[in-house]
């Protein structure tokens, strides 16, 4: 039998600002992606021209704006590429804190700080704070929804009040991640007969109000968007439905339908590592017999398990989506493994620890061997970007290697069992992420470079510059500091001023007008490399034609 150790306010300080150091390095030295850049241009057109104008280069989007309302709110208006993925950092500290309260109410102040670890530092959770998109946070909304139905609905059985805050905090899940959200609540609500049938409760009087407000909210809202923005083109929506949402999946049949289910499952089932190793005691047959006789009682089990069984199946019958779109079961998963987890360490605790240990020495030496590795890199030519990632990696390299010698230490022995875990898995990353930023090829190519560039060309950000490359340099535009619109089609004269910046391909961008022969071009900016594709930076200007002479309008540089 284990016997379990209380931790010490003073180890949890150091557990959480360790985390946390990593998670802002880590997002600190990462560009954005492609997908991030969407969220990005998104905030900074608010930033520069009002909270209600929805555009991105351009091109009005079907998204909200509450995700970049966030983002401004939490950096104080700052807009770059570690304050937009703040929104996700402190939406898992939201879910972290949402699941430790949950485990002290139904499971006492033993299973609230496994619960806190649980939820935020698996796989999954760690990936999803280093990016500026909106999982996390529709994480965190969901989290809400289902803990303010339950516990208002058993604790004080005021169904509208239940209803109401449920389908609201959901509401805010579909307005950030689109309509679909909808699924993630109602859908165990159909499959919920203990205590009471929630199924006769849908067509209930207490749900039919309590949705029907939150309509009326829905509309208020839109009505808002619609009449602030400038002009009805440019107004926000309250669902964002151009965010990728389940789809029935379309396997080509040499493929094969259940391989690819089983492959999501196993994605899925790794994404929360490591507690995944924990969270099957909320499912297995021998716990029931304890969670009957527990402090929470078989409600909350039930509630849980119920949640996570009929979305994780729905999802496994449409594997062609992303094992990311679970989420929001980080929740309830961390809640049951937290609650059992008082009896799993009695039961398992010398053997996890002993694992612990050889998982350490284990990753002291991949440190140790990365650290040797690390030495020629920093004396080869880099890149500002490469020398970026070889400094991300000698920290954490340094770092790794210094705490790994610390945890052979009583203080680190004396602490509880999710204690140990929680420091041998932040190592772990530390070790991968080391190894990570030193593959340099991946690195070549900098985003923030290209921008510098077009920029020096330009050479005043005040000008508007328009991207007719035929690529989508979405990351690119949004570290230019200047005005910029993506064109696809041509552009009428006029909608063009007489002296335009375009970034164009190899051959002169005559296309971007319908009148081809309009402008006269220049090429400002030596051919810029993007991977396998050149680009350059044009100017035009306008060819005027007077008593058949043909004049320039300015002088090309």
């Amino acid at each position: 039998m284990y016997n379990e150790k209380n931790t010490k306010p003073l180890a949890l300080i150091v557990l959480l600002t360790v985390f946390f150091s990593y998670i802002s390095l880590e997002n600190y030295s990462y560009e954005l992606t492609n997908r991030e850049s969407t969220l990005s241009h998104i905030t900074r057109h608010i930033s520069e021209q009002g909270f209600f104008e929805n555009s991105m280069l351009g091109e009005q989007t079907q998204r909200s704006p509450f995700f970049a309302w966030l983002s401004l709110f939490f950096s104080g208006g700052q807009i770059n590429h570690f304050s937009l993925r703040l929104v996700s950092v402190i939406s898992l500290i939201g879910i972290g804190l949402i699941s430790f309260f949950s485990a002290k109410r139904f499971g006492g102040i033993k299973s609230s700080w496994p619960a806190l670890v649980f939820s935020m530092t698996s796989v999954a959770a760690v990936n999803m704070s280093t990016r500026a998109e909106e999982g996390l946070l529709t994480a965190f909304f969901m989290s809400c929804a289902w803990l303010s139905w339950y516990s208002i609905s058993r604790k004080s059985k005021r169904w509208f009040k239940a209803w109401f805050w449920g389908v609201f905090f959901t509401s805010l899940a579909a307005s950030v991640n689109g309509p679909h959200m909808y699924l993630f609540f109602y859908l165990p609500t159909l499959f919920m007969n203990r205590p009471t049938d929630v199924r006769k409760r849908l067509v209930m009087l207490p749900h039919l109000s309590a949705v029907s407000f939150n309509v009326l909210i829905i509309i208020a809202v839109q009505y808002i968007f619609t009449n602030f923005a400038s002009s009805r083109d440019l107004a926000f929506t309250y669902f964002s439905t151009d965010v990728t949402p389940p789809q029935r999946p379309d396997f080509p049949f040499d493929e094969g339908y259940f391989k690819a289910s089983i492959k999501f499952a196993f994605n899925s089932l790794s994404y929360y590592l490591p507690w995944t190793f924990i969270a099957w005691t909320g499912f297995c047959e021998a716990y029931r017999l304890i969670e009957k006789t527990s402090e929470a009682g078989p409600e909350i089990f039930r509630f849980m398990r119920r949640i996570t069984c009929v979305i994780f199946f729905t999802f496994m019958f449409y594997p062609e989506t992303n094992a990311y779109s679970l989420l929001p079961l980080i929740y309830p998963l961390s809640v049951m493994a937290a609650l059992h987890y008082p009896i799993y360490a009695r039961r398992y605790g010398k053997f996890i620890n002993k694992v612990v240990q050889v998982l350490i020495i284990f990753n002291f030496i991949s440190l140790a061997v990365i650290a040797t590795m690390i030495y020629p890199l920093l004396n080869q030519e880099n890149t500002n970007y490469q020398s970026l990632h070889l400094n991300t990696a000698l920290i954490l390299i340094i770092s790794g290697i210094v705490i790994s010698i610390l945890t052979f230490f009583k203080m680190f022995k004396r602490q509880a069992l999710w204690y140990k875990i929680a420091f041998a898995l932040i190592l772990i990353y530390f070790s991968v992420d080391s190894a990570r930023h030193m593959r340099l090829e991946e690195f070549e190519y900098s985003q923030k470079h290209t921008a510098r560039l077009i920029e020096q060309s330009i050479k005043d950000q005040s000008q508007k510059v328009y991207n007719f490359s035929g690529l989508e340099l979405r990351p690119e535009l949004f570290y230019l500091k200047n005005n910029t619109q993506q064109v696809i089609d041509p552009l009428e004269p006029s909608e063009l001023e007489d002296s335009i910046y375009v970034i164009g391909s190899e051959s002169k961008p005559v296309r971007i007008c319908t009148d081809s022969v309009r402008y006269k071009w220049g090429a400002i900016s030596e051919p810029i490399h993007i991977k396998n594709k050149v680009i350059k930076v044009y100017k035009g200007d306008v060819v005027l034609i007077k008593n058949g002479e043909t004049k320039q309008s300015n002088s090309l540089p």
